[in-house]
């Protein structure tokens, strides 16, 4: 198990390595969810206490819940793979069991080590907001308007962080501390170099962990990378339709997708169109219902906004093509089995990772929207309406999210945490065909500044390609074994 370390210089888990000048980090030993044992992996867990504020070290300390599956291997490289995480807020601790064995296999030569980020899961304090979540379940089914929608999200935000403004300064909890965490975590277990893997918003760490910490790294995988130098929210309209747009071309371009689905794009607007002036309600599973109660289907009102949201979620499932033709040509003729399926599956959770609002906020109000503005987004939105407005975050859409951040933070990141990263490292950038979320252009940009970087655009992929996928994951295993040499990519599109 894990060893308390104290004082100037202890043994760290690997006797050869020692951990100096480790910032009175303790390393406290707990016990592992009983579930990690379905991994097959050998499991050790602990907290690392960490100041709340780096730039007050004596400060008020928080708690990081840190995993490691040892390597199988009885004598590992020593420079492990540290997973920088997942999404804004992303509980990852909690979904170890599920995702661990559909990642590569980076525990045949090297420890992988896993933490939850500061307020998030299982790491203390977690900032979680159940006043969000209430309002999201009260609206549920509802034909309410984006503005009626938004006042909602905007009373449980505020609701929110009044009351975790209490006891928690989150102000501190983003992304430069997090990887100031990423930091502590190598030192508390005495590692000199160490590998990262990552996606979606944790790319986005990543790269200020690279321009904080370059000597410390040995190699880097993006998958479904945000750059640090892109308006998110402006543009996160635009990334759906690049992605709906791939969905268009690729049924056109397949004779048989095309036979069956013509003039794809015209059938997905008239959608629109019809459930903005005529919503229609369905009768779906209660996505409420507790675990083994016996609950009636509820009716939906499903308009023009709520249809573009589950969209949406569809195409974060992987090789769309017919799946996603079929789905909107059958709701265009108005058949909405297929459509309540949907529905059904994607309330049903599936292996989705829950969100801390609170770390959520936190994150986005101090390192995303301090450069946007509601004109910046209301542009967006204007420019993209024939594909609806997306209830993934409502606040945002309604234009309001600079309005909640001037109440939920009190400072905005550095400007250098705006500009492009630029390093020397060997870093594999991943990103999916079909991502509404990080579409591969973002990818692009990332690797014109990083001249030792390989980029490969993950055909019939969406977000975070390596889920189960063979072929990215083929690819991020050979470039782990050897990030200097280019991998053999020939199974992309395959």
């Amino acid at each position: 198990m894990f060893k308390k370390l104290t004082g100037l210089c202890a043994l760290a888990l690997f006797p050869a390595v020692s951990v100096c000048g480790a910032e009175n980090t303790a390393m406290e030993p707990t016990a592992c969810p009983d579930n990690y044992a379905e991994t097959k992996a050998k499991w050790e867990c602990g907290y690392l206490s960490v100041p709340e504020d780096y730039a007050k070290p004596e400060g008020k300390k928080i708690k990081i819940f840190v995993a490691k599956a040892k390597s199988r291997s009885s004598t590992p490289v020593a420079d492990p793979v540290l997973f920088a995480g997942t999404s804004f807020g992303g509980k990852i601790a909690e979904m170890i069991p599920v995702l661990f064995p559909m990642y590569p296999d980076f525990t045949k030569d090297r420890d992988f080590i896993v933490y939850d980020h500061r307020g998030v899961g299982k790491s203390i304090p977690n900032l979680e907001c159940t006043e969000i979540d209430e309002a999201h379940a009260k609206d549920f089914g509802k034909d309410l308007s984006i503005e009626e929608h938004v006042k909602h999200e905007v009373d449980a935000v505020d609701a929110c962080g009044k009351r975790l403004r209490k006891e928690n300064n989150l102000d501190v909890y983003n992304t430069k501390q997090t990887a100031q965490d990423m930091e502590a975590i190598r030192k508390a277990f005495g590692y000199e170099k160490i590998n990262i893997f990552s996606y979606s918003y944790a790319t986005y760490l990543t790269l200020n962990y690279m321009r904080m910490y370059p000597s410390n790294i040995r190699s880097v995988i993006m998958d479904s990378a945000i750059p640090a130098d892109v308006w998110l929210y402006s543009n996160l309209l635009a990334a759906q339709v690049n992605s709906l747009n791939s969905v268009f071309d690729n049924c056109k371009a397949d004779a048989e997708c095309n036979a069956k689905y013509p003039k794809l794009q015209l059938a997905y607007t008239e959608i629109i169109k019809r459930l903005d002036k005529t919503p229609v309600k369905l009768a779906v599973q209660n996505p409420h219902c507790e675990e083994g109660a016996t609950c009636k289907p509820v009716d939906v009102l499903v308009n023009d906004n709520l249809f573009s949201d589950y969209i949406v979620s569809e195409l974060f499932s992987a090789n769309p093509i017919p799946r996603l033709p079929k789905l909107l040509y059958d709701t265009y003729k108005e058949q909405y089995s297929g459509l309540i399926e949907t529905i059904n599956a994607q309330q049903a959770g599936g292996h989705a990772i829950s969100t801390s609002w609170g770390r959520y906020y936190s994150t986005v109000c101090h390192d995303i929207v301090d450069s946007e503005n509601k004109e910046t987004i209301e542009k967006a939105a204007g420019m993209y309406s024939w594909v609806g407005l997306p209830y993934y975050q409502p606040a945002v859409l309604g234009g309001k999210i600079k309005e909640i951040c001037d109440k939920w933070v009190h400072t905005t990141a550095p400007e250098e945490q705006d500009l492009p990263v630029q390093s020397d490292l060997p870093v594999l950038i991943l990103q999916g065909e079909y991502d509404p979320y990080a579409p591969p252009v973002w990818g692009r940009h990332i690797s014109e500044t990083l001249p030792n970087s390989y980029f490969y655009v993950m055909k019939g992929l969406t977000h975070v390609t390596v889920l189960g996928e063979k072929c990215p994951i083929s690819i991020a295993e050979q470039f782990m074994a050897n990030p200097g040499k280019e991998p053999d990519t020939s199974c992309i599109g395959k």
